[in-house]
Order: structure tokens, then C-alpha cells, then sequence
């Protein structure tokens, strides 16, 4: 029971990280456009212009909620102390299974998306770089505030792991999918990168490395290439997916995922070799 009022109690204290990440947007949208307002642009000269900074504002806000939760709720090392709290600790070195993974989804992806040019798109390295970093941010943040949760009540997860996992996972897609007041592409494959990023986070015991690693090989770069950006979607990307993945298709990627991780192949294999 004890346990159980641990688990809800990090619960409310991510809520209260998506929230203040949901109201700063707000708060900068609201900002930028009372500017605009005051130098006379048009309403659609002030649309085109939020969904141009769309990443802009939305990091802004992510960052700003994130400090303010390690400050507020003492959640974590900040400042110069973080990665000297991240070096010591939630460092893992069996990455192999992630590699495998990453590559899998890429095959699976690319194979059954049916991969097509962006004639409109104009190459821009600066931008493809911009786009990267804009990714890795977003689903960093959402990483280390998490691993650093978790760190400081471990108990909640030991206790009850699936639930924990399930828990962060509706909470941050939800928040960012139904109560962002500006446009974005926050569907189907945010909706996968976030379960998979905090099923690694919290997999075997807490740690930021192998969800890193994930977000660095498989996430950012498919969102850019792909035309999958949380925020654009395929509008700047090189290329598209004629057949985007959908909930569904997501769902038994995650399947296996999930059972490849946790080592159900392996089990199975070695049952058999055990009794032949």
C-alpha cells in the first residue's frame, strides 16, 4: 500500500511536469501573438509564424518546466551538478539489444512505408542539423527528468514496473497529443518513440543511456528523414512515408519490442535447447 501511494505520488509530480509544459507554451504563444498584435500583423502572418517556431516555443517551455520541477520538487542534481550526477550513475554498458532493435525498426519502417521523395523539399544541412538536435532535446529532456524520478523513488518501480511504465508513458503522450494550443504532428510515432524510450529508461533498472542511444540512432533521424517530426511532420523533410505507421501497426511493433527485451525469444530458445 505504502508503495502504491509512492507510485501515485510520482505520478502527480510527472503531471505536474506536462502541465507547467502545456501552460508555458501557452504562456510564450500567448506572449509572441501580443506582440504581434501590437505591431499590427494579420492573423495569418501570426499562424505561419508560430508553426515556423513551433519547436522554438515548445522547447522553450520543456526546459523552463523541467528546471522548475528540479528546483520545485527537488527531484534531481542542476546546474553544473547534473552531469556529474548523470556520469555516476545510470551508465549502462549492454547496449548490443538496443542496436538490434534500432535496426529492426528501421527495416520494418522503411520496408513496409513505402518510402517516397519530398519533391517541394529543398536541401538545407543547417536546417537537417536544426531539426536533429530540435528532436534529441525533446525526447532528452523527457529522459533524464525521468530517470532522475524513478532514481529518487525507486520503490515505485521495483513494486509494480508495468504499471510505473504505463503510467509515464499515457501521461506524457496524452499531455503533449490533446493539450498543446499550438499546432503539431504529435501522433502515432511519438506515441511509440515515447513508450519504447521509457520502457529502456526504466527496463532491468533505471538508466538514461540505452534510451539515449534509441533516441539518438532511431527517433531523431527517422523524424527528420522521414518526414515523422513531432512538430512538422513531413512539411521539411527529404523524404515521406506514403503508408505512415498508424496506432495499430505501433502497437505490435511495441509487442515485440517489449518481448524481445525482456528477453522472450531468449527464454523460449533456451527451453528448447533444455529439453532436446
Amino acid at each position: 500500500m505504502e508503495n502504491k501511494k509512492i507510485l501515485y505520488k510520482v505520478f502527480g509530480l510527472w503531471g505536474s511536469f506536462i502541465g507547467m509544459v502545456v501552460l508555458l507554451s501557452l504562456g510564450i504563444v500567448s506572449l509572441c501573438s501580443f506582440f504581434h498584435f501590437i505591431l499590427e500583423h494579420d492573423l495569418p502572418i501570426i499562424e505561419v509564424w508560430i508553426i515556423e517556431h513551433s519547436w522554438e516555443i515548445f522547447l522553450l517551455a520543456q526546459g523552463l518546466s523541467a528546471f522548475l520541477t528540479f528546483k520545485i520538487f527537488n527531484v534531481g542534481a542542476t546546474g553544473r551538478h547534473i552531469f556529474k550526477s548523470l556520469l555516476s550513475s545510470g551508465v549502462e554498458h549492454e547496449l548490443r539489444d538496443v542496436f538490434v532493435l534500432v535496426s529492426f525498426m528501421v527495416l520494418t519502417i522503411v520496408g513496409l512505408g513505402d518510402v517516397l521523395r519530398n519533391e517541394s523539399f529543398q536541401w538545407n544541412i543547417w536546417y537537417l542539423i536544426k531539426a536533429y538536435l530540435y528532436n534529441l532535446i525533446f525526447y532528452c529532456v523527457i529522459i533524464f527528468l525521468c530517470f532522475n524520478l524513478i532514481k529518487k523513488y525507486q520503490s515505485a518501480n521495483t513494486s509494480h514496473p508495468i504499471l510505473t511504465v504505463i503510467g509515464f508513458w499515457l501521461i506524457t503522450f496524452l499531455g503533449h497529443r490533446y493539450f498543446l494550443f499550438f499546432p503539431h504532428n504529435m501522433g502515432a510515432p511519438v506515441c511509440f518513440n515515447l513508450f519504447i524510450i521509457i520502457v529502456l529508461t526504466l527496463f532491468r533498472k533505471p538508466n538514461w543511456t540505452r534510451p539515449f542511444v534509441f533516441v539518438c540512432c532511431f527517433s531523431a533521424p527517422v523524424a527528420i528523414i522521414l518526414g515523422l517530426d513531432p512538430m512538422h511532420g513531413a512539411m521539411k523533410s527529404p523524404y515521406f512515408l506514403l503508408r505512415p505507421p498508424g496506432y495499430l501497426y505501433l502497437t505490435v511493433l511495441s509487442f515485440i519490442a517489449v518481448g524481445y527485451l525482456w528477453g522472450g525469444p531468449k527464454k523460449v530458445l533456451k527451453k528448447i535447447l533444455q529439453k532436446s
